[in-house]
C-alpha cells in the first residue's frame, strides 16, 4: 500500500511542477522572470518557516560550505528555469530543464569520484542528439530561452550532489531553505524589467510560489516510500503533460525537430535510470 501512496503522490507533484510552468509563463506577461523567482523564493520561505514552527524544527545548520552551495546551484538553476519559461516555451523549458540527470552522473564522476557507468555515458549521447534538434527548431523562439534552459539542467545537477551531502546532517526543511535564502540576492535585480501589478497578475505570480513549494513538499513525501531511480521515471511524466498543458493552454507550437530531440532525451533518461551497465575505470 504505502509503494501505491508513493507512486501517488509522485504523480501528483509531477502534475504541480507542470501546472507550475503553465502558471510561470501566464505569469511572465506581467512580470519579467527574476521577479518571479523572487516571489517563488520568498513564498518558499515564509511557508517554510511557517512549518517548520508547527513541527517544532530547530534552525541549525550542519556543513555549512554544502548547505551554501546547495543553496547557489539551486537558486541560479531555479532562476534560469524560470527565465527559460519566460523567453521561450514552457514545454521547451523543462525538456531541457530535465536533462539534469545526466549532469548528476557527470559532476559525480568528475567532481566526486562517484561511479560512472556505460548506460551514463549512452545516456549522455542521447540526451546531447535531443538537446541538438532542440536548438535547431528555433520556429518563433529565443535560443537564449533555450541556453538558460540548459544552463537550469546543468545547475540542477550539480545542486543534486550538494542537496545529498546538505541532507546528510540537516534536516530537509533546512535544505529547501538554502536555495530560498541564498536566492534572495537576486531580488534587487528583480526590478529591472517588466513589472505590471494588478489582481490577475499577483494572483498569478502567488500562485506559482505555492504551487512549487507544495509541489517540492509532495514530492519528498513520495520519494519516502519509493526507490529513487522509480520516483525518477515518475518524475519523467512532468514532461509530456507540460508539453501537452503547453499547447491546450497557452497555444504553444512544437515543429518535427522539437518532438525528435523530445524523444531522444526522454530515451536517454530512462537509458540512465533502468539500466546498469558495466562501471567505466576512473582515472582521476
Amino acid at each position: 500500500m504505502n509503494k501505491y501512496k508513493g507512486e501517488i503522490l509522485l504523480i501528483f507533484s509531477s502534475v504541480l511542477f507542470a501546472i507550475t510552468a503553465v502558471f510561470v509563463k501566464l505569469s511572465s506577461a506581467y512580470f519579467n522572470g527574476i521577479f518571479i523567482t523572487s516571489v517563488r523564493f520568498v513564498i518558499g520561505i515564509i511557508l517554510t518557516i511557517v512549518i517548520m514552527k508547527l513541527l517544532k524544527i530547530k534552525f541549525v545548520i550542519e556543513n555549512l560550505k554544502d548547505w551554501i552551495l546547495r543553496g547557489v546551484f539551486g537558486s541560479v538553476a531555479m532562476v534560469c528555469f524560470y527565465l527559460s519559461i519566460s523567453i521561450t516555451s514552457s514545454g521547451r523549458a523543462i525538456m531541457l530543464c530535465d536533462t539534469y540527470p545526466m549532469f548528476v552522473a557527470l559532476f559525480g564522476f568528475i567532481f566526486f569520484r562517484e561511479k560512472i557507468f556505460l548506460n551514463n555515458i549512452i545516456s549522455l549521447l542521447f540526451c546531447l542528439v535531443g538537446i541538438v534538434f532542440i536548438f535547431y527548431d528555433r520556429g518563433t523562439y529565443n535560443i537564449i530561452g533555450d541556453v538558460l534552459g540548459l544552463i537550469s539542467g546543468i545547475s540542477s545537477g550539480m545542486a543534486i550532489h550538494y542537496v545529498r551531502r546538505s541532507a546528510t546532517n540537516n534536516h530537509p526543511s533546512i535544505v529547501y531553505l538554502a536555495a530560498c535564502i541564498i536566492g534572495l540576492v537576486f531580488v534587487p535585480f528583480s526590478f529591472s524589467g517588466k513589472t505590471d501589478f494588478n489582481l490577475i497578475s499577483i494572483i498569478l505570480v502567488i500562485t506559482v510560489g505555492f504551487f512549487t513549494f507544495f509541489a517540492q513538499y509532495v514530492m519528498s513525501f513520495g520519494y519516502k516510500y519509493v526507490t529513487a531511480t522509480k520516483g525518477s521515471i515518475i518524475g519523467y511524466f512532468q514532461i509530456p503533460l507540460t508539453t501537452f498543458l503547453s499547447i491546450i493552454v497557452l497555444n504553444e507550437t512544437f515543429r518535427i525537430k522539437f518532438i525528435i530531440g523530445t524523444v531522444m532525451i526522454i530515451l536517454g533518461l530512462l537509458v540512465n535510470s533502468f539500466l546498469k551497465i558495466k562501471k567505466i575505470n576512473q582515472n582521476i
